[in-house]
């Protein structure tokens, strides 16, 4: 008979804890219900069963709503890409102005262009630099078709940098960044207190300004990736062709020449640093005390001599 009570004490025992427990979870759950609230506010839709809408748990859940969401949505790769061209042509003022039109015609422009006078050979020749923008799309296309007015293509460099993450942490914390904006805009508008004002507006203006920074950083990527950027150098042919004259090369000659002339004039300096530095300085140490006892016996000399005609002359008159 006791054993067939026992169960039934047991499941009245758990009844009566759990009667007691019941409570305590609604006082805790109340307890939390105003930063659940706070969160749902400031970041709608985010998933409050998550730490309990602490401050730093709803920063990383709207950051990863934001970026998964944006994944999600499969955002195009952002690649900026950039191109460098050396080449040898003709007339590098005219190829210039063909490039120019060239970046135009599609849909790109001419960032600048740089037509200058170099020395050469004892006379002048014309060289030119120019940086064209034109839709990444037709990047390849462009270089073909510049590539195409070259005699010699001396330098073909083509570069891309990823900033898809970049972008999208930038979105991430825009949508923060906004959200925290309309919360404070709401706080303004129901503030009676002069003070309470004054600090929202302080704490909405520095929020703002990260904003505008924000968009304009997404705007250089967006521009950057949208337009490739290429800059090209343009040389005349007889500037890319080295001087040669019956297989006598006289650019060589100069270089030999020039680099005996800087041994020459190193070995000079060398020379007078060590006669400054150290030779002069042993060179008193040795024969300045030398100097010094020559000068003092020859004064001595001298005046012993002086002394001696002086007591000639003297015995000479007395006689």
């Amino acid at each position: 008979m006791k054993r067939t009570l026992i169960p039934w004490i047991l499941i009245l025992l758990a009844g009566l804890l759990a009667a007691c427990a019941a409570p305590a979870a609604m006082r805790n759950l109340e307890s939390i219900s105003p930063q659940m609230e706070e969160l749902e506010a400031v970041s709608p839709g985010a998933d409050l069963s998550v730490a309990g809408g602490a401050p730093e748990a709803q920063a990383f859940i709207a950051e990863e709503r934001a970026v998964g969401g944006a994944q999600a949505r499969g955002i195009e790769p952002l690649v900026i890409r950039t191109a460098n061209l050396t080449l040898v042509v003709k007339d590098p003022a005219e190829a210039a102005a063909e490039i120019g039109r060239l970046a135009e015609g599609m849909d790109g422009f001419v960032v600048f262009s740089n037509v200058y006078q170099t020395s050469y050979n004892g006379g002048t020749t014309t060289q030119a630099s120019l940086n064209i923008r034109v839709p990444s799309e037709r990047l390849d296309e462009a270089l073909e078709r510049i590539k195409e007015m070259a005699i010699e293509v001396q330098r073909n460099e083509l570069r891309g940098e990823d900033v898809t993450q970049q972008y999208v942490d930038l979105q991430s914390r825009l949508r923060n960044l906004e959200a925290a904006e309309e919360t404070l805009r709401e706080i303004m508008a129901s503030a009676t207190r002069t003070e309470d004002v004054l600090q929202v507006y302080r704490e909405l203006t520095q929020i703002r300004e990260q904003i505008e920074m924000i968009k304009g950083q997404m705007q250089y990527f967006e521009d950057a990736a949208r337009l490739a950027s290429i800059q090209i150098e343009l040389i005349p042919d007889e500037l890319a062709q080295p001087l040669q004259i019956g297989g006598w090369r006289p650019q060589g000659t100069a270089k030999e020449a020039l680099e005996a002339l800087i041994r020459t004039l190193q070995l000079l300096a060398n020379v007078t640093i060590w006669l400054v530095i150290y030779v002069l300085p042993v060179l008193l140490v040795i024969f300045g005390p030398l100097a010094l006892i020559g000068r003092a016996i020859v004064r001595r000399y001298r005046r012993g001599k002086a002394a001696g005609q002086t007591r000639e002359g003297e015995a000479k008159g007395k006689g």
